[in-house]
């Protein structure tokens, strides 16, 4: 059996949908938001 890793599309999501009520200042520290404020 032979399985292949196809490496699909990036979303970029919205920071503030994803984690809710935390601060920006909380979830920067974890992952980078770009210009837009948005997390790959």
């Amino acid at each position: 059996m032979k399985i292949w890793s196809i490496e699909g599309n990036r979303q970029w999501l919205d920071g503030g949908s994803l984690f809710g009520n935390a601060p920006r200042m909380l979830w920067q520290q974890w992952i980078e938001p770009d210009e837009q404020n948005r997390i790959e």
